[in-house]
């Protein structure tokens, strides 16, 4: 397995996680700073601060238990690798206490970040979802990283 897929498929575990948790503390450093998230039928989020607000907000309506599956990751050169993914799962709307199946394909870019000398992150990579198909879903659309 290449650094670019080891570094894809730990961030997408670690989003995975983040996303059953309903957490925004633990999404937030999945996201550049010029990052952005457009959750359905709402504006997109740009930037860390509107990021933030919006999983807040996603995380006060709904519980997700989803599983990603990576059906490949391929390098494109110069720190940049793609994704193509399936998640599937459940929502809980938390208005209506409802359970309904979730389903999404998605296409994931990743830029590797610098090393930072003093800082752990080394060779992390920052995730940018492209294109999410829905599937009968309430997360249809996202899109993480920097418009670089």
């Amino acid at each position: 397995m290449s650094a670019a897929t080891e570094g894809v498929t730990a961030l997408l575990a670690k989003y995975n996680e983040a996303l059953n948790a309903s957490s925004t503390d633990a999404v937030m450093p999945l996201y550049a700073e010029d990052g952005v998230f457009m959750p359905p039928y709402s504006q997109s989020a740009v930037g860390s601060p509107a990021v933030r607000k919006a999983y807040d907000a996603v995380f006060k309506a709904i519980t997700l238990n989803v599983k990603f599956t990576i059906a490949e990751v391929v390098e494109l050169g110069s720190g940049w690798a793609f994704a193509r993914t399936n998640s599937a799962g459940t929502t809980t709307d938390h208005a209506t206490g409802a359970k309904s199946a979730e389903g999404n394909q998605e296409l994931l870019s990743s830029r590797k970040t610098m090393t930072v000398p003093g800082r752990s992150r080394g060779t992390a990579f920052r995730r940018r979802i492209l294109l999410a198909i829905r599937l009968g879903c309430q997360n249809d659309e996202l899109r993480f990283g920097g418009r670089k």
